[in-house]
């Protein structure tokens, strides 16, 4: 990057996407803590101003060490990221993923039928469908995923 501009993204200042660049070696276990708050906020205030996604009470975020074969969770009171996940864009990627449960799970988002062990999966296809979504929108506002254009939409 060194003597190049970072490209222009839509709806966000320029220097988003350089800060993100400028942290692709991965980032030191003394700065995720606020790196998990940084991503909170911008991206709750996406939600909120951009895809009418209200959480009036986000649940505090967590830096930890393991969490099975995760790299993070929403357990309904709190999200959980691991440690080790490395490039800041991934931790923006998995914080929209689990605050998109969190959305889901309050205020009864989501209908009870979305649940039903008479769908495939439980129903689990639907919230996860969801909350991929809703990180492939947030990546794609903030100018984060690498071969954007290539995705094909039908």
């Amino acid at each position: 990057m060194i003597g190049s501009q970072p490209k222009k993204i839509k709806g966000e200042e320029d220097s988003t996407r350089e800060l993100v660049e400028n942290r692709t070696n991965g980032v030191p276990e003394s700065r995720i803590k606020n790196i998990l708050v940084y991503w909170k906020e911008k991206i709750t205030e996406l939600f909120k101003d951009k895809m009418d996604l209200v959480i009036d009470s986000p649940v505090p975020i967590y830096a930890v060490d393991t969490l099975g074969n995760s790299v993070g969770v929403y357990d309904g009171s709190s999200v959980k990221i691991i440690k080790s996940l490395g490039l800041e864009k991934d931790i923006a990627e998995v914080v929209a993923h689990e605050y998109a449960h969190n959305w889901q799970f309050i205020n009864n988002n989501m209908h009870g039928n979305l649940l039903s062990n008479d769908l495939p999966y439980g129903g689990k296809i639907f919230i996860e469908g969801f909350a991929l979504w809703v990180a492939f929108r947030v990546m794609d506002f903030y100018g984060l995923h690498e071969n954007m254009s290539n995705v094909v939409l039908r």
